[in-house]
């Protein structure tokens, strides 16, 4: 599956964008946020997050798109995928039972189609996801499954707030799908910002209802903050209730040998209105401090590339978009570096990259490496095909055809070994762009 690193997700392939969500306007730009994450901090889980207000609401479309989905996440090295149901920006439906089973069907087919490492996410809508006050819909009255209509309700009876977070719109969305599809689901992402109440005491009762469901299923839960404010009011600048559930869940995580966790939801929203009042590194400060007490927090792998050392250049990533001169990758053993925003690999576009050195040894006396896509300066010895070649002028390609004028064969005697050298290193052919097909709708 190819991808256009400089195109936008729009045109034929609408999947990507109209009905998934994504944030990313380019396949480049993504490979390069990708490829950034990885490089500093190794230990990160990235996922594929499909939905959000753009999903879809044709339930009979979205099956068609397993197969793309899977490839972005192997193509693109990422750990899993996050299903996020809320088309028109809303989790209804999901209480309705053809809905329900038609995600589920869309997590198990996921499920199949990828390897087992790699995890499935689902989010919910706070505490009424789990609950079955006023659905009526079957599987809510099941009294074998672990959630029905007695679920909670003696929390509800005691707690007038925790009831008032129940009687969403979302109420019962999460019950058919945690009753059916436990063995396939990895992470829930509770949205807890989307309570209709205005007591956040009730977050930390919104974490232990779904810690009962994460510790019967091996599921590990994440309790999620937005850094919008007014949101139901759990502000993740309220550092007494941040501290409260993060001391929670790591007790937990403590007794039960779990990995739960908080999460925080719009983080571009930090580029978008960069003088808004939340505290962001402050919220990530205070929920890690109390999660993990007494561990420092991990900071990004800072490395330094040495244009001398191919072993300290990174592999170039195919689709990548480099807008800065003076970047180095290493490709096709050698080590370039942009001359001018690149969006090609190097060795396609001569005036994109930089040939700085091979990473394997020369021949011709130590003085002559295969021949590369690249304005090389006059008097330089390149290898093409086996034989040896001076450059005498500006060359428009390789010592053949029309661009044989700009060249000086050189005899055997110039360079001493180069059938042997051939051998160990075969030919290298000039390096071409694959044409982009774009995929099309089912």
């Amino acid at each position: 599956m190819n991808y256009d690193a400089s195109r936008p997700y729009n045109g034929l392939q609408k999947f990507l964008q109209k009905k998934h969500g994504l944030e990313f306007e380019t396949y480049g730009m993504m490979a390069n946020e990708i490829q950034r994450i990885r490089k500093a901090r190794p230990d990160v889980i990235i996922i594929l997050s499909l939905g959000g207000e753009t999903y879809m609401l044709d339930i009979t479309k979205e099956i068609d798109y397993i197969p793309q989905i899977v490839n972005m996440v192997n193509n693109f090295d990422l750990d899993g995928v996050d299903i996020d149901w809320e088309p028109n920006g809303s989790f209804n439906n999901l209480n309705e039972l053809a809905f329900s089973n038609y995600y589920i069907k869309l997590i198990d087919l996921i499920r199949s189609n990828i390897s087992k490492d790699k995890l499935i996410s689902i989010s919910g809508s706070s505490n009424a996801a789990l609950s079955c006050v006023s659905v009526r819909e079957s599987f809510c009255k099941d009294e074998e499954t672990p959630y029905n209509t007695q679920y909670l309700s003696e929390q509800m009876g005691v707690n007038g707030e925790l009831y008032k977070a129940a009687t969403m719109l979302s109420t019962g969305t999460f019950v058919n799908v945690f009753n059916t599809a436990k063995d396939k689901i990895d992470l829930v992402f509770i949205q807890t910002y989307n309570l209709e109440t205005s007591n956040p005491d009730i977050m930390l009762d919104m974490y232990l209802s779904h810690l009962y469901y994460g510790k019967k299923y091996d599921i590990t839960v994440f309790l999620g903050f937005s850094i919008e404010q007014n949101r139901g009011g759990f502000s993740p600048d309220n550092k007494k209730l941040v501290e409260l559930v993060s001391k929670a869940i790591h007790d937990n995580n403590h007794q039960f040998n779990r990995a739960d966790g908080v999460g925080i939801w719009h983080l571009f929203m930090k580029e978008q209105i960069p003088n808004g009042s939340y505290d962001l590194d402050g919220f990530v400060d205070n929920a890690w401090s109390h999660l993990n007490p007494g561990i420092k927090s991990p900071i990004d792998i800072v490395s330094t590339p040495n244009p001398d050392d191919c072993s300290t250049i990174d592999e170039y990533v195919q689709g990548v978009v480099i807008p800065n001169l003076g970047v180095y990758v290493k490709h096709n053993d050698a080590i370039w570096v942009t001359r001018s925003y690149s969006t090609r690999a190097p060795g396609v576009d001569r005036y994109e990259w930089n040939l700085v050195k091979v990473c394997y040894e020369k021949t011709c006396n130590n003085e002559a490496a295969h021949y590369y896509n690249v304005d090389y300066p006059t008097g330089t010895k390149v290898i093409w095909k086996g034989e040896a070649f001076a450059i005498k002028q500006w060359h428009g390609g390789p010592p053949e055809g029309s661009n044989l004028g700009s060249y000086e064969k050189l005899d055997e005697s110039s360079c001493p070994g180069l059938a042997e050298w051939n051998i160990k290193h075969p030919h290298k052919p000039i390096e071409v762009e694959v044409p982009y097909e774009q995929e099309r709708d089912g």
